[in-house]
């Protein structure tokens, strides 16, 4: 679309814009330099801000547009981005920040990443992070053999991407989903949608606003499926209380709604949730791609 154009065309040094004229349509322009030079550099870890409601990544990779195309995978999910483009700017993030994961290119400008995972992988304060090796040379055995903990080959599918840092970082662990809303009916219908997404996944149910907070923080499922219309307390003043809390605030939800919304609402639910699934979606296969997607964007781990 027309923002990742936007985007692209200014790592590049150009520009792209649009006019338009009623009844007589639009017109795309585009500058890109003959020659580029890479002024883009990444924010510097001394002014990193942590969101406490999203898990911080780690990324080393120097080229510019591969760090756009992360950026892309990582908006609206359960991950925050932090990207470096040297070894040493690696080491000296790691002093001021504890990632979930660390995504590693092996071919850096006059660099060598195997260094930085022998010395990541032989830390004892950095040993456990899991690292992703993301590359162009199909070398995952050398990779693998020096400790990596997965490893892809460049470009990567952004679901597939998400999926395999999801399996790192959760490791095994228990995947409950809970599922808030007043009508039983609608709670059937996402239970089915969940079996036929995975049919590993353990669902808890809710059938009111109050119920769904008491048992996020009892149960501190993976993630939430919310309604917004339920008597008592709504789905938006349950989405205020959970991230205003801090034993849930880290819990992901997902919107599950028959609510036409406004801009204005849509805007509110953007930031504090992971995707806004509508309850009108009749194909089922639709249905399911779009839940197994905002899962994966939650940080479950889906099996293929």
């Amino acid at each position: 679309g027309l923002p990742l154009s936007r985007k692209l065309a200014e790592l590049l040094g150009g520009s792209v814009s649009m006019s338009s004229e009623l009844g007589k349509g639009a017109v795309f322009s585009a500058t890109i330099p003959i020659a580029y030079i890479d002024r883009t550099e990444p924010q510097s870890s001394s002014a990193w801000q942590l969101e406490p409601t999203r898990c911080p990544i780690l990324v080393v990779e120097d080229n510019a547009e591969t760090l756009l195309i992360y950026e892309q995978h990582f908006q609206s999910s359960k991950y925050q981005c932090f990207a470096v483009r040297t070894l040493e700017q690696a080491q000296q993030a790691l002093q001021q920040l504890r990632p979930a994961a660390i995504i590693l290119d092996i071919v850096l400008e006059r660099q060598n990443g195997w260094t930085l995972l022998r010395d990541l992988k032989g830390d004892d304060t950095t040993c456990t992070i899991p690292v992703l090796v993301i590359t162009v040379v199909d070398n995952e055995k050398q990779a693998l053999a020096l400790g990596a903990d997965g490893f892809l080959v460049k470009p990567v599918d952004r679901l597939s991407f998400l999926n395999k840092l999801n399996t790192l970082i959760n490791q095994g662990q228990s995947q409950a989903i809970l599922v808030v809303d007043d009508e039983s009916t609608c709670r059937y219908v996402v239970k089915q949608l969940l079996a036929d997404t995975d049919n590993s996944l353990r669902v808890l149910e809710a059938a009111s606003g109050r119920e769904g907070l008491e048992m996020a923080s009892l149960e501190q499922p993976a993630a939430i499926v919310l309604d917004l219309v339920m008597p008592g307390l709504s789905g938006f003043e349950v989405l205020d209380q959970l991230k205003r809390n801090v034993a849930t605030q880290t819990i992901p939800v997902i919107i599950h709604t028959s609510m036409q919304l406004d801009a204005e609402a849509k805007s509110r639910l953007a930031g504090q949730s992971i995707a806004i699934l509508s309850k009108a979606t009749i194909a089922q296969a639709t249905a399911i791609a779009q839940l197994q997607e905002a899962l994966i964007q939650a940080g479950l781990v889906l099996n293929a």
